[in-house]
C-alpha cells in the first residue's frame, strides 16, 4: 500500500558507507521495526545502531522501503533492473539517492506500471504518477 509509514516497517539499505550510515542514523527516530542492509562487507559500526546485515536477496524480499545509497561503479551500473524489482514486495517503495546509472530507468518504469513495486523516489528526476 502506497503511503505506509516507516514506523513498524522493515527498511533496507543497499550500500552502507558514509551516506548509508547517515541515512540509517536518521531513520532511527521514525521507529522502524528493523533496518537491514547489504554491503560488500559487514559494517562493524552498524551493530551500534542495531542494523542487521543480510544477503542481497533477503534485502530485496523483506524490505518495505529499499533505499539505495551505493557508489556508482561498474559492478553497480544498472544493478536495479526488472529481475530485481520482481524479487521485491509489491507494496515496497524503492528510493534511489545514488547515481542514476545504478537503476535501469526503463525497467523501473515498467515495474511501476505493472505493479511489481508500489512507488519510487528518485533524486534529480521528475516524479511520474502512474
Amino acid at each position: 500500500m502506497v503511503g505506509q509509514g516507516i514506523s513498524g516497517s522493515t527498511v533496507g539499505i543497499f550500500g552502507l558507507g558514509r551516506i548509508g550510515m547517515a541515512v540509517a542514523k536518521r531513520l532511527q527516530s521514525f521507529n522502524p521495526k528493523q533496518i537491514i542492509y547489504h554491503n560488500r562487507n559487514v559494517n562493524n559500526e552498524a551493530e551500534k545502531l542495531n542494523l542487521k546485515y543480510v544477503d542481497f536477496d533477503t534485502l530485496l524480499s523483506e524490505a518495505d522501503f529499499l533505499i539505495c545509497t551505493c557508489a556508482s561503479t561498474d559492478e553497480t551500473a544498472n544493478k536495479f533492473n526488472l529481475n530485481l524489482f520482481k524479487k521485491m514486495k509489491k507494496n515496497s517503495l524503492f528510493i534511489n539517492v545514488s547515481r542514476g546509472n545504478v537503476v535501469n530507468q526503463n525497467d523501473l518504469c515498467l515495474a511501476l506500471k505493472t505493479g511489481l513495486i508500489a512507488a519510487a523516489g528518485i533524486i534529480n528526476y521528475i516524479i511520474i504518477n502512474f
